[in-house]
């Protein structure tokens, strides 16, 4: 048994070498770090990594996963596809997008997810509605570190999880619709890739470069996050599940309940197996609702900031 101060010691040295590129510039001892750190809880459970976003905080003994926001991108119109080297990018196009909204800084870390999964209330109806009874059976984890991407897990689940957040946070938190994810992924002058428009190998974790040959804490590429709006592993760790069907792009944007059925769901942003053209930001992948690719598939959410003048009808 490790005593508590031996713990909190250990943070105060290991939490500063996640991020320290000069320290260390290889990414495969930034990731041994950060798995170091996924290993340890405290005496009350709450994971060593208390960086914002990764863990949870405890009220009133429940456990509700800290989700760190980045920054606001307003409603407007905005230009996205048209990168020929991207997988299955779509065509140039402007869209529009309606509502202010934020994406998460990270994807769902495993330690988010087990919340929802060890939660007193993970069996209500409310989460499961219209979603198969086959879905409350979890996929195992298959790099169970706590700062890691929560992976193994279907979009349904995803969906599951965002009602109940939402639940507990008295706000509404999803998946984000495809066209916010590449706009903010390209933000904010349709880059490539979320740092600009050169692939480099040493910004995120894909097959190429260290090649750490799993996920990875999250936020350990900082190099390779969008600056402009603190969004990090947009590219690379884990594919994130979308909200629209991949056949329908145009649906799904609004306010409204996320319509539940087994039209095959878009994927974004590659993953630690995947090589570089997966990783750009207009790459399409898709996959059954239901599937839960081995170490692959997570998500990230969105919250969205509706105007004043709408509506729920």
């Amino acid at each position: 048994h490790t005593p508590e101060a031996t713990k909190l010691r250990l943070r105060e040295m290991w939490l500063p070498r996640l991020t320290d590129l000069k320290r260390d510039p290889d990414a495969r001892a930034r990731a041994a770090v950060g798995r170091a750190l996924g290993r340890v809880t405290l005496e009350d459970g709450t994971p060593l990594d208390n960086r914002p976003g990764v863990g949870f905080v405890l009220r009133n003994g429940l456990k509700i996963p800290e989700i760190a926001w980045g920054k606001e991108i307003p409603a407007g119109k905005y230009e996205i596809g048209g990168d020929k080297d991207a997988y299955n990018s779509l065509a140039k196009q402007m869209v529009r997008i309606p509502h202010a909204y934020r994406l998460a800084c990270y994807p769902v870390t495993y330690a988010q997810f087990h919340c929802f999964i060890s939660a007193p209330d993970v069996a209500d109806g409310r989460w499961w509605a219209n979603i198969p009874e086959t879905e409350r059976q979890w996929g195992e984890q298959v790099f169970p570190f706590n700062n890691h991407p929560r992976e193994r897990v279907s979009w349904y689940q995803a969906v599951a999880f965002s009602r109940w957040l939402s639940d507990k946070l008295g706000e509404t938190v999803r998946l984000p619709h495809e066209y916010e994810w590449e706009v903010a992924a390209r933000w904010p002058d349709g880059r490539f890739y979320p740092w600009g428009n050169q692939f480099d190998a040493a910004k995120a974790n894909t097959w190429e470069g260290d090649r750490v040959g799993q996920t990875t804490a999250v936020g350990i590429y900082p190099q390779g996050a969008n600056p402009a709006l603190a969004l990090y592993d947009l590219s690379g760790n884990v594919w994130e599940w979308c909200r629209n069907p991949y056949d329908k792009p145009d649906e799904a944007l609004d306010f409204g309940q996320t319509e539940i059925n087994n039209e095959r769901r878009v994927l974004r942003g590659g993953s630690w197996g995947n090589v570089q053209y997966f990783a750009r930001a207009a790459c399409r992948n898709n996959g059954s609702p239901g599937s839960r690719s081995v170490g692959n598939f997570g998500f990230r959410l969105v919250v969205v900031r509706r105007p004043p003048s709408y509506l729920d009808l």
